[in-house]
């Protein structure tokens, strides 16, 4: 087991305690066992690959020891998504066959709240990351049954989409956020679609970043934390606040709008994540401005609520925007890190508020050995994306018959979308080369050969960038 310092609720208020941990995802031995496994593959250290089953066998014992929900962050499900994963990056298939076992049992008995880190939400995506990739179309179905689940669970809020009621007091208005919030559901609706297609699913997801659109402020460039925040304290004024976290704010909330932006190439969502990532940009330049004095007593480098959610949600804007600065900001945050805890006193900062060191994935050390080895090699998988696939999009490229008429160029692209039903222009080249986004169900085969029929078209082909996965490359030259 591992030991570190935890927030625990003592007499009513936080406190913190030096203590083990359990063996969830968030913050136990899965975490801890699922980043061991990533490293040992990297560096090819026994020891660290023995660490690894260690850690994920005491996560074993304390799914069977503890019977806790089955849930992502926070229970067996996610257990079980760690235990797959290390299997691959260890070479050892028996994680897998324990794994299986857990996902039997996650997909007969899903939570019934409807959040990421302990709901359904989190859980669909799980089940979608088992079923994919133990080949178990059984528990592919049962991700999609709690999808349904989680369509019926969402509810009105007048004038601003749909929402996911809170587990919190009663008269709290539904939150807003990736951890607890709309953001949860909307991912896991959001991934659910990619792999049944567009529709019912991906209407929903998309009502749910109405409600947290109606809560944005332009002011504070960010969505509130609405978790102490009922009714009575609005109608007096009171200020939520305004955090730039994964679980809360801003950097959760840039990650699944990334993801929609994927699915749908909508320009709302493109705008939503910038701002994310402006959030991200500023939390690096606040960094920055620390000396290592205020590192200890200020720094937080977790990927929870720290600057390791800034750093991820770079590297995954600058692998879907193809924007390579993003990358490198990204880069620059981990090297400021290293400068910063070089010339500190005392461990890492971690994100446990007033605490020392922490051993786990989304609070302390586990989580910062991730964002390491995800900024030497962003094709190293992420739990933050909470098991969305990479690729979702399909891109094709069709070239114009010459000559090209660059006054009626954009009226032939978009009569291309009639060849391909559900197709958007994305670019277009002055010599006449278009770039299509395919909807997420498309038949690409189909589409390609509609389009290469057509009269005015001289070759349509897929666009190879995007079928690399991590790609962080620049956008398609369409003259090259």
């Amino acid at each position: 087991m591992w030991l570190g310092d935890e927030q625990v609720l003592h007499d009513g208020r936080w406190v913190v305690a030096y203590r083990s941990g359990g063996g969830d995802l968030y913050g136990g031995t899965a975490g801890i066992g699922l980043v061991l496994s990533q490293v040992a593959a990297a560096t090819g250290e026994p020891e660290v690959a023995n660490a690894a089953r260690g850690a994920l066998r005491h996560a074993v014992r304390w799914v069977e020891r503890t019977r806790p929900p089955h849930s992502l962050f926070s229970g067996s499900a996610g257990v079980a998504c760690a235990l797959v994963d290390a299997a691959e990056s260890l070479d050892d298939p028996s994680l897998t066959d324990a794994a299986l076992d857990l996902a039997l049992a996650a997909a007969e008995a899903p939570p019934t709240s409807n959040d990421l880190i302990s709901g359904r939400a989190g859980s669909v995506l799980a089940l979608l990351h088992l079923g994919r990739e133990m080949d178990r179309p059984e528990v592919t179905e049962a991700a999609e049954t709690l999808g349904e689940r989680l369509v019926d669970a969402a509810e009105h809020v007048p004038a601003a989409g749909l929402a996911w009621p809170s587990d919190g007091e009663p008269g709290e208005s539904p939150l807003c956020g990736l951890a607890h919030g709309a953001s949860g559901p909307v991912l896991a609706l959001t991934e659910l679609a990619s792999v049944r297609g567009r529709g019912r699913l991906l209407d929903v997801a998309v009502a749910g970043t109405a409600y947290e659109r109606a809560w944005y402020s332009a002011e504070h460039q960010n969505w509130p934390d609405l978790r102490e925040l009922d009714r009575e304290a609005m109608t007096r004024g009171e200020e939520p606040g305004w955090p730039a976290f994964w679980c809360h704010g801003s950097l959760g909330i840039g990650l699944a709008r990334l993801r929609l932006l994927e699915l749908t190439g909508r320009s709302v969502f493109e705008a939503e994540a910038t701002v994310a990532l402006d959030s991200a940009l500023s939390q690096v330049r606040a960094a920055a401005a620390l000396d290592a004095e205020a590192v200890g007593e200020q720094g937080d480098f977790s990927l929870c609520h720290g600057l390791g959610a800034a750093i991820e949600l770079l590297l995954e804007g600058a692998r879907v925007l193809r924007r390579p600065a993003l990358s490198r900001a990204a880069r620059r945050a981990g090297d400021l890190a290293m400068e910063l805890t070089e010339g500190a006193a005392g461990p890492w900062p971690s994100g446990v508020h007033r605490g020392g060191e922490n051993p786990s994935l989304m609070l302390g050390l586990a989580g910062t050995a991730l964002t390491f080895l995800r900024l030497a090699n962003p094709q190293v998988a992420s739990p933050l994306r909470a098991y969305a696939v990479s690729v979702v999009t399909r891109r094709v490229i069709v070239q114009l018959r010459a000559p090209v008429d660059p006054a009626t160029l954009a009226g032939q692209a978009e009569r291309l979308c009639a060849f391909a039903p559900g197709a958007e222009v994305e670019r277009i080249s002055p010599r006449g080369r278009v770039l299509l986004r395919l909807p997420v169900d498309a038949d690409l085969a189909s589409a390609l050969d509609a389009l290469g029929a057509a009269d005015d078209v001289e070759y349509a082909e897929a666009d190879v960038i995007d079928t690399a996965q991590g790609s962080e490359g620049a956008a398609p030259d369409l003259d090259s």
